[in-house]
């Protein structure tokens, strides 16, 4: 073990790195920026939502998901012919299960796949539009956010994480220093109050610290040494290490609790069916296998590491034949993304391996390797042993399948990014359950799957294979990739130029997923009233520009304060943050029938909030140069968003005049849609968009 006081130089970023934002290519323009000010699924979150009772528990099996880390697609040998080794307990499940073989995840890297895992919505929704969390990030999942584990507990299941988390925690921190944790003190926010009754595990990946066990919702000791280790393969870097923690024994020791978890449960008096979300800390960095694992792949200490995950999926399958819970028990194995370069992929060559089978790229890519990974269900009775299916699918699609076992209905704003794959379980459904699937790289390049066709919005690789981002194999080359994956799985031949239409159609399709909040169909809305509400977005004014009007009036205010239909009619609507709550909502301006009344803005809340309240009521005095103020008159006012500043483009009248003609031309207000408030401005170079 050696000292070190930086990154090893085997590490592929820095942490810094993790963090950098990108700008999406000028085919999308804007569309990143705009992404909050659009997401009209979320904004409707104040309308009612209509769930099913918890059917009969007994009914529903019990569920565990096992997430490997920078597993690839060939290093599962039920996937690979060409494997240097055999991954005999994971083919058992295959053997006994159905076999995905055109699964993906929510991206090429951790952090924001484990988020799609547990809410069925793509990261890049959140404030994560690249890289990963790190060691002391507040979390990502929001707590009024709906995950598998909220569900299914609501549905009777006891629910268990043990493993790497990854996904921030609510620490407590003294006043200043260096590593300011204090670990004495429980988590304020964690996987406790996220769906799931008990936690045990790791904050992130095993080479980020700090290097503690968490049971719940705080640290098993306090940590007061530091470790750090800087070999070619088994590098961590330097970080606080708890005196029970010793990074060899994190697997064995996390497969150990899995097995108590499983064998506690098995027992329980109540009967209740349980879920595990088992998320591994391997294949990951550092690769450590025990003694008796290695030389066993007859590789490197990559293929060792591999054989010992293979083990750990072995104790799972042996824990519920003990328990004879098997028949009773759906199982799930997959990885987070493609295998990464840490693994050595010119080493493994030498062995007739590659960890990415025929696909190019590994971890961090937008390309195949990076997102394409294993996906094995096993449900005795239910899923048709030995089978395989096509289904282009994603990880994301874990929350709505869920709701379906269960026989729940999911909010309208949970689970946009997921769906249901019970008919391609139960029913081996050929044709494509999703519409298309949204690829997404480290550096925010994203991607878009629809059948055959794939589109990349980038130069590059988007992550750490060549052609990387911004560097000289990348320069001249077409900024967008679309790819027949039919024929050219391997991606050598960019079609763009040969099939503009398909480039054209598969770009408006990411351009709408983006927009809309949501890849899955809009399941309509329904106020706690009982009345519908819809929503059209207008494009007809540009990408910077957006204008969304009422498609039908059949609706009343949650509240029933106002009655927009009848008293202060509709004139326009915009979309806005101006509540601060994170989410944007829909807002009402309205205009009077008589001659002389200033109109309001009114907001239908988002998730926080589900009340109606008058966010904003102009006034004469509130605008330059005392010039009246006339909402909607004569269909003279106009309200847009311009570039993440919300316009106010209105007639000036003479003060003797303001019944005739606007005499004094048109006057634009604008205001900031910052911290809550909606804070005038004179002139446009000066708002500051805020995501």
């Amino acid at each position: 073990m050696h000292h070190v006081t930086s990154i090893s130089e085997n590490s592929p970023f820095e942490p810094n790195e993790l963090h950098l934002g990108y700008t999406i290519r000028p085919m999308i323009p804007t569309i990143l920026r705009q992404v909050s000010l659009l997401r009209i699924g979320v904004l409707l979150t104040t309308l009612a939502v209509v769930s099913c009772k918890p059917s009969d528990q007994t009914q529903h099996p019990n569920i565990i998901y096992i997430l490997a880390d920078d597993l690839g697609y060939g290093d599962v040998s039920s996937y690979n012919s060409e494997a240097a080794w055999l991954t005999t307990h994971i083919d058992r499940l295959a053997e006994e299960g159905m076999m995905f073989t055109d699964a993906h995840t929510g991206s090429a890297v951790c952090t924001p796949t484990r988020y799609g895992v547990l809410t069925g919505r793509y990261a890049w929704r959140t404030r994560l539009k690249s890289g990963v969390l790190w060691s002391w990030d507040r979390p990502l999942i929001e707590s009024h956010e709906t995950t598998v584990g909220k569900l299914l507990q609501k549905h009777g299941y006891v629910t268990g994480c043990i493993g790497k988390w990854h996904l921030g925690l609510g620490w407590q921190f003294f006043d200043a220093g260096t590593d300011s944790a204090d670990f004495s003190k429980p988590l304020t926010a964690g996987t406790n109050s996220m769906g799931f009754d008990y936690f045990y595990g790791i904050t992130a990946s095993l080479d980020i610290p700090p290097y503690v066990y968490i049971e719940n919702d705080r640290s098993t000791v306090v940590p007061t040494a530091y470790t750090e280790n800087n070999s070619k393969m088994g590098w961590w870097r330097r970080g606080l290490t708890g005196s029970d923690f010793e990074h060899e024994q994190v697997l064995p020791h996390l497969t150990e609790k899995a097995v108590s978890f499983i064998e506690q449960q098995s027992k329980n008096p109540d009967g209740k069916p349980f879920f595990l979300y088992f998320p591994l800390p391997a294949p990951h960095t550092p690769i450590l296998p025990l003694e008796e694992f290695k030389g066993k792949s007859k590789t490197n200490l990559y293929g060792d590491f591999m054989l010992q995950v293979d083990h750990t999926v072995g104790e799972i399958l042996k824990a519920l034949d003990r328990q004879g819970i098997t028949e009773e028990t759906l199982i799930i194995f997959t990885s987070d993304n493609g295998c990464s370069n840490q693994a050595d992929f010119d080493d493994l060559a030498t062995f007739g391996h590659d960890p990415s089978y025929h696909f190019r790229g590994h971890k961090a890519d937008i390309f195949e390797g990076g997102h394409r990974v294993p996906f094995v269900v096993r449900w005795p009775g239910k899923v048709e042993p030995g089978s395989s299916s096509a289904q282009i699918i994603c990880l994301t699609d874990l929350l709505a399948t869920a709701a379906a076992i269960v026989g729940d209905t999911l909010a309208s704003n949970a689970g946009v990014d997921s769906y249901n794959l019970l008919p391609a379980l139960l029913d081996g459904q050929m044709e494509q359950i999703r519409e298309a699937t949204v690829h997404h790289s480290i550096n925010g390049s994203f991607a878009i799957r629809k059948g055959k066709w794939k589109l990349i919005n980038c130069p590059g690789s988007g992550g750490w294979s060549v052609p990387k981002p911004g560097s000289p194999e990348e320069a001249g080359l077409p900024p967008i990739q679309l790819y027949d994956l039919e024929s050219d799985a391997g991606e050598t031949r960019n079609l763009v130029d040969e099939y503009p239409e398909i480039t054209s159609e598969l770009t408006q399709l990411l351009e709408s997923y983006i927009q809309k909040g949501r890849s899955t169909p809009d399941p309509g809305y329904v106020t706690e009233s009982g009345k519908i509400f819809m929503v059209k977005l207008d494009k007809s004014l540009g990408a910077s520009i957006h204008k969304v009007t009422v498609e039908t009036r059949e609706f009343e205010i949650v509240n029933d304060t106002y009655d927009l239909g009848e008293v202060d009619p509709v004139e326009h609507i915009f979309l806005g943050d101006l509540d601060g709550d994170g989410f944007e909502e829909i807002y009402i301006t309205t205009r009077s029938a008589g001659s002389g009344s200033y109109g309001s803005i009114y907001g239908i809340a988002s998730n926080n909030d589900k009340s109606v309240s008058e966010i904003y009521v102009p006034k004469p005095s509130d605008l330059p140069d005392k010039a009246s103020f006339f909402q909607g008159y004569r269909g003279h006012n106009k309200f847009q968003i311009e570039n993440g500043v919300l316009v106010n483009e209105f007639p000036v009248y003479a003060e003797s005049d303001t019944n005739a003609k606007p005499t004094l031309g048109t006057r634009k207000v604008f205001y900031t849609l910052d911290h809550g408030e909606a804070s005038r401005i004179l002139t446009p170079e000066k708002a500051v968009y805020h995501e």
